[in-house]
């Protein structure tokens, strides 16, 4: 399977990278929202998309509204969530997930396991957002 990353910081993307890559997956990067479509464009099948929420250029919460206009299951990670944030529609019809930082490898490795799982259930694509 294969994952886009995409993060601004340098030392989280590897951190996950690396994290993903022991699990098999296909790693591909990208710093912000703007590369990621391009990305997107050419890359195909891409099975998880993980995003940063901020980020320069076009941070993940824009990426997340361009990607969840087609058939895309979503989980949002983030170091805190407002209540409107977690009553949102995405949220409430379970197309997004919320987890808040910090996190342990393994819950982040869970979660992407348990979405990837979902989404080839269901026959879509799976975005994991960041922050």
């Amino acid at each position: 399977m294969t994952v886009l990353l995409v993060e601004d910081e340098k030392a989280t993307r590897k951190t996950l990278r690396f994290l993903l890559a022991r699990l098999g997956y296909r790693v591909l990067e990208a710093e912000n929202g703007r590369r990621a479509l391009e990305l997107l464009e050419v890359e195909s099948p891409v099975d998880l998309v993980i995003t940063d929420r901020q980020m320069p250029e076009m941070d993940g919460d824009e990426l997340v509204r361009v990607l969840s206009s087609g058939k895309t299951l979503l989980m949002m990670i983030s170091g805190s969530f407002s209540e409107e944030d977690k009553r949102s529609d995405l949220v409430v019809s379970g197309r997004v997930r919320l987890v808040e930082k910090p996190f342990l490898p393994q819950e982040f490795l869970t979660a992407v396991r348990s979405l990837l799982a979902r989404g080839s259930s269901k026959g879509r694509e799976a975005v994991c957002v960041a922050s």
